[in-house]
């Protein structure tokens, strides 16, 4: 992915961010069932997204741990009510987008490793 392709997809989700109730209903399974089709459609073009490697150190860095339930899970049992868990979702997927670079990097770095027989 190109530095423009993911500033492109940077402002993207900074405007849902802002302006959620233009693209989904108030529901967190409506807000998850978007970001899923979202990052699969952005997938496509970059193999990181499909690593999750950016996704978890988002996770990691925003105090979530990673878990097969789903963030928005950890967050109801936080007492964030339905606005505040479809906010820290978007900030969750911006910073992921915004990390993807990096994490592109280490997975290049990985698999140049793996061919050379270093683990």
């Amino acid at each position: 992915m190109t530095d423009a392709q993911n500033t492109q997809i940077l402002t993207i989700l900074e405007h849902v961010r802002k302006r959620p109730g233009m693209y989904f209903s108030d529901q967190v399974p409506a807000v998850a069932n978007f970001l899923n089709g979202f990052v699969l459609a952005c997938s496509l073009f970059e193999e990181t997204l499909r690593d999750n490697s950016a996704y978890h150190r988002a996770l990691v860095a925003r105090g979530w741990e990673i878990t097969s339930t789903g963030v928005w899970v950890q967050m109801a049992e936080r007492g964030y009510d339905e606005a505040a868990i479809i906010q820290e979702m978007l900030i969750i997927y911006e910073a992921t987008f915004a990390h993807a670079p990096d994490a592109l990097a280490e997975l290049h770095l990985h698999h140049e490793r793996d061919s050379q027989g270093q683990n």
